[in-house]
C-alpha cells in the first residue's frame, strides 16, 4: 500500500492555513505529533509545520537589571485567527523563559526553566501589527561589579499551547524560539570588595573595627577628562563624550548655528574640529544607532505598562564600567490616541542604567524599560475595540524633551507601535476609582466566580489550574486619576477588606503593616526606596502612586513596584470562599472597587505510605515497614495522597545513585487525579536486579494552592523503609 505523502507548510494556501489554525486543538488532540514537532514521537506526522510566525512572533526579549524582570514583546500580525473577538475568551500567547545560569551553552538544568508568562489576544480589525508584552521576574545570584555577569536567555513563544516545562528544545507549532543575551545588575559594592580591588591588606586591629559587609559610597561618575583617557585607545566619538553639551548646542543650532558654536567656545574654549564635526553631524544626521537602538514597544495588559526593548551593541562608550555610575538609556513615550498622526500626549520617561562591558556578545545585550500609564479613561466595552499609536524615543545620556514628540536624539532612535487598549469600564478623565487588577499574582480576569485561578502568574512564572490561594495573598491594583503628589496635592486613602461568603457580620479590614518599593522619576533620574505602609485609625492606607505630570514644570512620577495595595495574611482563617474589595476615600466621597472572590486553602495534603506484603514466586506473605526482603521480590503496600484540591503525587526510591526500580504507580497529576485524591490505594515495587541495601520509598504530595503569591502547591510527604538482603 502506497504511503500517504506528508504535506508541508509550503503546500498550504492562506485559506487552508487559517482552517488548520481554527482546527489546531482538535488536530493535536487526535494526534499530538500531527505537525511533526515532537521528534521522538511514535506517531507519524501528517503536516510538517513548526515555528509558524504568520500570526504572531516574538519581536524582542529584554531585561531590566534594577527590577530583575524579563520581558518579551509579541507582535500580533493578522485581523483574525485568535479564537474570537474581544467579547469572547479569545486565545493566549504563551512565552516560557529559560536562563543559562551556569553558562554552559544549554538550558538543560532544572533551575534554568524560570517560568511561563502569557497574554490574552483576540481577533481585532484594523492596522497591524499590535504590540503586546509579557513579563517574568527572576532571582539571579548577583556578583560584584568586578565580575560582569552576562547570561543567555531563551524565550519560546507558543500560541494556545503552553510550552512544556523543562523542555528547552521544544519546537512550537505556532510561534518561535529566540535566544538573547542579558546583563545582571551586580551586587552592592561592599567594603570587602573594595579592599580586594585595591589589593591592600589593612591592619588586623583596624579590620576588627570595620564591618566589611557595609556598602561603600555610590559608584563614581566619570568626568569628561576621565572618559577621554578611558577611551584613548578606542574610537569613541568626541561628541559622544560631550553629548550633554552637544545636545544643548544642537537645539540652539536649529535656530542659529553661529550662536551655538559661540556658546560652546565660551564655555570650554575654542571648539575642537572633531566636536564641531560631531555637532554638525548631530544637526544634519541625528539618531545615530551605532551604540544603542530601540527595537520594540509593547503594552502589558495586566498592569497597563508600556515596555520598550533596546539593544546595547558595543563593549564601550557608555561612560564607564559596572563599578562606575555608567550612563542612562532614556525612553520617552508619547500617545496618539485617535490615530490622527499627532502624538499629542507625553506619557512619561523610563530609563535603564548601562555600562561598558567587555566581550559584548554578537547581537549585543538586550535591555528593557517600563512605564505604567493610566488607561482608565481610555477603556471601552468589548464591542468597541480601541487601538492607539505609541511613539517611543530612545536617547542615550540625555532625556528626550517633554514637549517634542518629533525629537531626533543624537544617540538613539524612534519607534512607533500600535497597541490595543484593554477592555474595561471607562472612567471620565477626572473620575477617581479603585480597581483590583491581581490577587495572589493572578490577574483578576483569570480568577473565576468560585475563587479559583487558571492561567499564568503575572510575574512569578507558575501555571495555575483551578487553583485556590493560601499563605500571604498579595492584592494589587490602581486608583484611576489619583492626586498629583509631587505638585503638593493630598494623597488618597484606601481600605482593603475581606469577608467570608455566607458568614454574618461586616467585612474585615486588613490592617497589618507591610513594605512597598517605590520607584520615582524626576524627569532626569530614577531613584528607588522602601516605605512601610501602615493604616491610620480608620484602617485606611495611604495611596503612594503618582502618575500625573504637568510638563515642563512637574515631571515627577512615583510607581509602586508590583502595584501592591495590600498583603493579606490568610494563615489563621478558615478555608473557603472570600470576597476581597478596596474602598477609596476622597474629599468627594467613598468609592468601592470591583469585588474579587478568592478561594482559600491553607490545609496541607494528607500523605501516608505503608508496606503490607511481599510476593516471591507467586506466594504472598504479610510484611511490615522496616522489614528485610530478598532481592527479586515484589513489595506491596497502601498509600494515601489526599486533598480537597489535589495537584499531584509522586514516588521516589532512595538512594537514587543505586538506580532502584520505580514504584508503580509512580505518579498522577490533576485533572486525572481528582478530589479527594488517592485514598488507601495500592502500590508495588519489583525489586528484581536491585542491589542489596537499605531503601526508602518516599511519597510527595502537592495540592493546587497558590502559596504566598509565588509558587504552586502546599506539600506533604511520607516515607517507609526496607532492606534488601539475601537471607
Amino acid at each position: 500500500m502506497e504511503r500517504t505523502k506528508i504535506r508541508k507548510r509550503a503546500d498550504l494556501s492562506d485559506q487552508e492555513l487559517g482552517q488548520i489554525r481554527t482546527d489546531f486543538a482538535k488536530l493535536t488532540l487526535q494526534n499530538p505529533n500531527y505537525f511533526g514537532n515532537i521528534p521522538d514521537s511514535k506517531l507519524a506526522a501528517e503536516l510538517l509545520m513548526t515555528k509558524e510566525t504568520a500570526y504572531e512572533d516574538v519581536s524582542c526579549v529584554g531585561f531590566h537589571p534594577d527590577t530583575d524582570i524579563l520581558y518579551a514583546t509579541i507582535r500580533v500580525k493578522l485581523n483574525s485567527g485568535y479564537s474570537g473577538n474581544l467579547c469572547s475568551s479569545g486565545s493566549r500567547e504563551y512565552v516560557r523563559f529559560y536562563v543559562d545560569w551556569d553558562g554552559d551553552g544549554d538550558f538543560d538544568d532544572p533551575t534554568e526553566d524560570v517560568g511561563v508568562a502569557s497574554v490574552n489576544v483576540h481577533d481585532i480589525p484594523g492596522p497591524k501589527p499590535l504590540g503586546y508584552c509579557v513579563a517574568l521576574k527572576i532571582a539571579p545570584e548577583k556578583k560584584p561589579c568586578t565580575i560582569p555577569q552576562k547570561l543567555q536567555v531563551r524565550a519560546i513563544l507558543s500560541w494556545n499551547a503552553v510550552p512544556p516545562p523543562n523542555t528547552p528544545n521544544h519546537v512550537p507549532v505556532w510561534g518561535e524560539v529566540e535566544d538573547r543575551w542579558i546583563q545582571i545588575k551586580p551586587s552592592l559594592l561592599l567594603l570587602a570588595d573594595f579592599v580586594k580591588m585595591a589589593k591592600v591588606k589593612p591592619d588586623a586591629d583596624l579590620m576588627m573595627n570595620l564591618d566589611m559587609a557595609q556598602p561603600v559610597a555610590k559608584p563614581a561618575t566619570l568626568s569628561v577628562v576621565d572618559l577621554k583617557e578611558l577611551y584613548r585607545k578606542v574610537e569613541v566619538p568626541i561628541h559622544r563624550i560631550h553629548v550633554k553639551q552637544v545636545a544643548m548646542l544642537a537645539e540652539t543650532a536649529k535656530m542659529d548655528v553661529n550662536a551655538a558654536i559661540g556658546d560652546f567656545n565660551s564655555s570650554i574654549g575654542a571648539i575642537p574640529e572633531a566636536i564641531k564635526a560631531g555637532l554638525i553631524e548631530a544637526i544634519t544626521s541625528p539618531s545615530d544607532v551605532r551604540y544603542e537602538e530601540l527595537h520594540c514597544v509593547g503594552l502589558r495588559h495586566v498592569d497597563n505598562t508600556l515596555v520598550g526593548v533596546l539593544t546595547v551593541k558595543l563593549p564601550y562608550g557608555y561612560s564607564g564600567s559596572l563599578c562606575t555610575a555608567g550612563s542612562q538609556e532614556y525612553v520617552a513615550f508619547w500617545a496618539d490616541w485617535d490615530n490622527s498622526g499627532t502624538f499629542d500626549e507625553y506619557l512619561g520617561t523610563a530609563a535603564v542604567n548601562v555600562h561598558d562591558l567587555p566581550d559584548t556578545p554578537a547581537g549585543g545585550l538586550q535591555y528593557a524599560v517600563s512605564l505604567p500609564v493610566n488607561l482608565a479613561h481610555r477603556m471601552k466595552p468589548c464591542t468597541a475595540p480601541q487601538v492607539a499609536r505609541i511613539r517611543a524615543i530612545l536617547s542615550w545620556h540625555v532625556p528626550p524633551p517633554t514637549s517634542d514628540p518629533n525629537y531626533h536624539p543624537i544617540w538613539g532612535n524612534r519607534v512607533d507601535t500600535l497597541v490595543q487598549i484593554p477592555v474595561g469600564e471607562s472612567t471620565s478623565p477626572g473620575e477617581s476609582k479603585p480597581f483590583i487588577s491581581a490577587v495572589g499574582d493572578m490577574a483578576v480576569m483569570d480568577i473565576d466566580a468560585a475563587g479559583y485561578a487558571t492561567g499564568t502568574a503575572v510575574t512569578s512564572g507558575f501555571q495555575a489550574k483551578d487553583s485556590p490561594f493560601g499563605g500571604l495573598v498579595t492584592i494589587a491594583g490602581h486608583i484611576a486619576n489619583a492626586p498629583n503628589l509631587s505638585a503638593g496635592q493630598t494623597p488618597f486613602k484606601y481600605c482593603v477588606t475581606y469577608h467570608k461568603v455566607g458568614s454574618p457580620g461586616p467585612a474585615v479590614p486588613i490592617n497589618n503593616t507591610f513594605r512597598i518599593t517605590i520607584s520615582q522619576w524626576d524627569g532626569a533620574a530614577w531613584t528607588q526606596y522602601h516605605q512601610d505602609q501602615m493604616v491610620d485609625g480608620d484602617a485606611y492606607y495611604t495611596y503612594r502612586e503618582d502618575l500625573k505630570i504637568t510638563p515642563p514644570a512637574d515631571l515627577t512620577q512615583r510607581f509602586v513596584e508590583g502595584f501592591v495595595l495590600g498583603k493579606w495574611y490568610t494563615g489563621g482563617l478558615e478555608d473557603g470562599l472570600y470576597e476581597v474589595q478596596v474602598t477609596l476615600k476622597t474629599p468627594a466621597g467613598v468609592f468601592p472597587s470591583n469585588v474579587v472572590r478568592v478561594r482559600l486553602d491553607n490545609t496541607r495534603p494528607g500523605a501516608s505510605v505503608s508496606i503490607t506484603e511481599s510476593v516471591v514466586g507467586g506466594t504472598s506473605s504479610p510484611a511490615a515497614p522496616c522489614g528485610t526482603f530478598s532481592p527479586g521480590c515484589t513489595i506491596k503496600g497502601k498509600f494515601t495522597a489526599s486533598d480537597s484540591h489535589p495537584w499531584k503525587y509522586s514516588f521516589t526510591v532512595l538512594p537514587t545513585d543505586l538506580y532502584p526500580n520505580a514504584v508503580s504507580p509512580s505518579s498522577q497529576v490533576y485533572p486525572a487525579l481528582t478530589a479527594p485524591g488517592a485514598i488507601n490505594e495500592d502500590w508495588q515495587l519489583d525489586t528484581t536486579d536491585m542491589k542489596e541495601c537499605g531503601y526508602i520509598v518516599y511519597l510527595n504530595v502537592w495540592d493546587r494552592t497558590i502559596v504566598n503569591s509565588g509558587y504552586m502547591g502546599w506539600q506533604h510527604g511520607a516515607s517507609v523503609g526496607f532492606c534488601l538482603t539475601k537471607k
